[in-house]
Order: C-alpha cells, then sequence, then structure tokens
C-alpha cells in the first residue's frame, strides 16, 4: 500500500460545462483543485500499479489522505460493459490518482480501480496516518 496526502480543501467533481462552438471546460475552483492534486500526487512518487486496485480514502477539511494498494486476486471485478467510476463522489479523487498523460500516477487509469471505501474524517481533531 502506498500512502498518500493530499492538501487543501477537497473539491467535488465537476460537470464539464458545454461552450457554444468550443471545447467543454471545468470550473476554475475544481480545475484548479485537480491540477494541485495531481502535482501533489505526483511529487510524492507512488509506485505505479498494474491490474485491480483498492483504494481507502479519509476526506478532512483540509486535504485527503489515501492509501492506494493492489487489489491482488479481488474476487469482485468490474462487469464487463459497465462503465463509469465507482462513485460520483470518488471521482476528483480518484482522477488526481490516477497518472496525467502517462505521468505519475498511482495507477494508470481509475477503471483499474475495483475497491474503494471513502468516508469523512470521524475525529478532525486527531493527527492523521499520512
Amino acid at each position: 500500500m502506498t500512502a498518500l496526502w493530499i492538501p487543501g480543501r477537497p473539491q467535488p467533481a465537476a460537470r464539464a460545462r458545454a461552450r457554444r462552438g468550443g471545447p467543454g471546460y471545468y470550473p476554475p475552483e475544481y480545475d484548479a483543485w485537480l491540477q494541485a492534486a495531481r502535482i501533489h500526487v505526483l511529487n510524492q512518487r507512488p509506485e505505479r500499479l498494474e491490474g485491480p486496485v483498492s483504494v481507502l480514502a479519509v476526506v478532512h477539511p483540509d486535504g485527503v489522505e489515501a492509501l492506494v494498494g493492489s487489489a491482488g486476486n479481488y474476487r469482485c471485478r468490474r462487469p464487463k460493459g459497465l462503465r463509469g467510476d465507482l462513485d460520483n463522489l470518488a471521482k476528483a479523487l480518484l482522477d488526481a490518482l490516477q497518472a496525467t498523460k502517462g505521468i505519475g500516477g498511482a495507477y494508470r487509469n481509475d477503471s483499474q480501480v475495483v475497491d474503494l471505501h471513502i468516508f469523512f474524517d470521524p475525529d478532525p481533531g486527531r493527527p492523521r496516518a499520512v
């Protein structure tokens, strides 16, 4: 398992906005958080995992701690034909942890995630594990 810390107030995933006659874009707050989170992940140099991935994440008011590891021979696989992330609330974190243009990241693509546990910090006063 690789322990990672992404500082800053987490931003929920936003839908891309349409621009008439141009490419879509994300709201500036989400785009800025996602770019900063990807840089923090890149700077922590996690080992890139291949195959099924397990993610445990704790959302703090001032950041997110995540444990990312191989799911090995995980008994539950993503069903064939099922598309999309496991949960929209986790989308921003999963996207931040994946490689960007083949660089950095804890895994190649968030479609590798087969086991996801994410929750709000039950005791914000305690020191974080990462």
